[in-house]
């Protein structure tokens, strides 16, 4: 032992003899070592390379990229700054004792950031992965405290290997793990998580590989609508008490992909359910322990219109403006609660918001607009899509509100135009809810959007005057469509917090365009305008119109607002004027690429201005400037049960494509399955 320590601490002479600092890096000799016993401020461009020991953490200065490519492991706190940009050149070690202070942005390049004890993400910290990146845990935990996230930026994976993942309180509008766009990749390799709350994969990529477990009793609800990948070899498992939502967006029924005989889906005593799109397994092992429920919605067909119609005025006592020709501007039925009913309008100058329970229409709240001017007050709404929150335009102000215990709290209003006629005509949430769009007179605005509290992030000028419609999706990445006056409907992306210009629509009539719509799956989009409506098919890079068959109206539009139904087997379409016959509310059927009136119902001598799907389907909520008692009108709709096997259940196998495909299906002993709906088995 004594000759052990003495060659010790002649190498470790000879490489603290070696050391040097040039300039304002690290970077010893080839074979020397360097030991940082003080905190190290690192400021943009600097470098620390090679045998380094940061022996008392380090800070990257706010804004600055900071590059390590070391070799030995740091001790200490490590501070981004939030802003801060860590670029590794080689694995990172981290000791046992090290701290992250801020949040800030990590540049991997598939390297590993290696810890030998757990690491937290400061509370309400954002981690941004700009890079390829790994986090080898070594059994260690990587912990989110409250409202932390992990951000992966576009083009990038983030593999969290060997760890458990713990989560403390994440809320709808701050998932702990959100994906820039479907680029985004995550990566499990033999983890468990272990969240405190429901656990959302709304856009990107995941990959299960090794063993993954999912534990507690939350929810794991994945909404992509890219593949989710079991890799060979692999199980992804659901613990007792736990639940699997898949609800991609998308009408695939084959994104849950086991890639090989060996990929497994464990459930032990959880809940598997899917959506009315249906799910298909084929290849690998569905495996059952204890006690399984799979639960698969009933489909429906939509045969129209019911008949059935349900009458409010908007106008009462104590409202606020006058009472002539009443008129509720803009409605948006609540996006998860089939009850509730957002409207705003003029004369009075209000927002309201409604409770329908199948036989009548009750007002829970109003509130007057923080301003009025003749003909203005707010103009349009839209709830955000986790429905936590009310997003109401109109004039001079955006004001959110929050959605409570079966009503609206109203926050501080934002002063956008300043003047008191300045115009805000329309408002658009991401489907993620991440941020907000508005259209003013002269300019186009994107807020982020977080706890409540607007962030304006850029201001795009509308060359084209008012923008009438705004439309968001974000399922090959972020995108803006913008629409306007004389035929202007424009296409932008958005990253880093920029508007960056696209395409447009080349063959729509130089006309006011109102409004546009995406499909769920953001394969299509419908466009409304002075006299007809169309449909376009978006390839990611151009728009090409499908329904050329179309004849249009025959007479005189004001406004053709269109939304699509869930499951995208159904367009709404809204239409106000003088029209022959006089059917305002239409219903059309979306299939082989081909648009089909299948509804149409008059609001009786009215002009409609807004329709909106209930979350439901089961109703449609229509504002509208007609007689008395009309402005609120309720269309209740139609259905008939589907008898398609494939569709809303769950397929195990495809006889099709031969026995390769054929899964593999196991009930342990004393396990029991409990089916709520619908399963098929299709062998070969």
């Amino acid at each position: 032992m004594p000759v052990l320590y003495h060659v010790k601490k002649i190498i470790y002479c000879l490489f603290f003899y070696y050391s040097s600092i040039i300039a304002t890096s690290i970077v010893p000799g080839p074979t020397s070592v360097y030991l940082q016993n003080d905190h190290l401020v690192l400021y943009d461009t600097e470098k620390v390379q090679g045998f380094v020991r940061l022996n008392n953490g380090f800070t990257i200065a706010n804004s600055g990229l900071a590059t390590l490519d070391t070799f030995i492991t740091v001790s200490g706190g490590i501070d981004l700054r939030d802003s801060g940009q860590l670029q590794l050149l080689s694995d990172l070690l981290l000791d046992s004792g090290v701290t992250l202070s801020s949040g800030g942005k990590i540049r991997g390049h598939g390297r590993s950031i290696i810890l030998h004890g757990n690491l937290t993400i400061p509370a309400n910290k954002t981690l941004q992965i700009t890079g390829n990146t790994i986090i080898e845990g070594n059994g260690n935990t990587l912990f989110l405290d409250q409202q932390a996230q992990l951000f992966i930026d576009t083009n990038v994976t983030l593999t969290l290997k060997n760890l458990t993942f713990k989560t403390t309180h994440n809320s709808l509008d701050r998932p702990a793990i959100l994906f820039w766009d479907h680029s985004s990749g995550l990566a499990l390799d033999d983890i468990v998580i272990a969240p405190s709350d429901d656990v959302y994969i709304r856009n990107g990529q995941f990959f299960a590989y090794n063993d993954v477990l999912f534990t507690g009793t939350s929810r794991f609800i994945y909404q992509s609508s890219q593949p989710m990948y079991i890799m060979p070899h692999a199980t992804l498992g659901f613990d007792l008490g736990t639940t699997f939502s898949f609800e991609p967006l998308s009408t695939s029924k084959d994104l849950l992909v086991l890639t090989d005989q060996t990929s497994q889906l464990y459930l032990n005593g959880s809940t598997f359910q899917v959506t009315t799109t249906g799910c298909r397994l084929t290849k690998g092992r569905l495996i059952f322990d204890n006690h399984v429920s799979l639960a698969s919605p009933r489909n429906y067909t939509i045969n129209g219109f019911s008949g059935e119609t349900y009458n409010a005025s908007w106008f009462e006592s104590g409202d606020t403006g006058g009472s002539t020709s009443p008129i509720a501007l803009g409605i948006a039925c609540h996006p998860t609660n089939n009850q509730y009913l957002a409207a705003v309008g003029r004369f009075g100058y209000m927002v309201k918001l409604y409770m329908f329970n199948g036989s009548s229409i009750t007002r829970v709240f109003r509130e007057a607009w923080p301003t009025s001017f003749t003909n203005y007050g707010p103009r349009s709404c839209a709830w955000r899509p986790q429905g936590d929150y009310l997003a109401v335009v109109g004039q001079r102000y955006l004001k959110f509100y929050e959605f409570t215990g079966g009503t609206l709290v109203g926050l501080a209003p934002v002063d956008v135009g300043g003047a008191a006629s300045y115009r805000i005509q329309s408002v658009s949430w991401s489907p993620d809810g991440a941020y907000l769009a508005i259209g003013t007179q002269n300019n186009i605005r994107i807020y982020s959007f977080n706890s409540g509290i607007a962030t304006l992030l850029y201001t795009l000028p509308s060359t084209w005057g008012l923008t009438w419609g705004l439309a968001w999706t974000n399922v090959s990445g972020y995108y803006l469509t913008t629409c306007g006056e004389g035929g202007v409907c424009n296409l932008y992306s958005w990253h880093n917090n920029t508007l960056s210009y696209v395409t447009n629509i080349t063959d729509l009539p130089v006309e006011l365009v109102f409004s546009a719509s995406w499909s769920p799956d953001g394969r299509f989009m419908s466009v409304g305008y002075y006299s007809d409506f169309r449909l376009y098919e978006w390839s990611g890079g151009t728009f090409t119109r499908i329904n050329n068959s179309h004849p249009g109206f025959g007479g005189q539009v004001t406004s053709v607002p269109l939304s699509w139904n869930k499951g995208e087997k159904y367009i709404l379409v809204g239409v106000s004027g003088p029209i022959t016959p006089n059917t305002d509310t239409q219903l059309w059927k979306f299939q082989n690429n081909e648009v089909t009136p299948i509804s149409m119902i008059s609001c009786g001598g009215c002009w409609l201005q807004q329709a909106s799907w209930s979350a439901q389907g089961t109703y449609v909520a229509a504002g509208t400037l007609g007689p008395a008692n009309r402005q609120i009108q309720i269309y209740t709709i139609n259905y008939t049960q589907s008898t398609s096997s494939g569709n809303g259940s769950f397929i195990f196998g495809n006889s099709i494509l031969g026995p390769d495909y054929d899964l593999d299906v196991r009930v342990l002993g004393n396990a029991q399955v409990n089916i709520n709906g619908k399963v098929n088995y299709d062998p070969a």
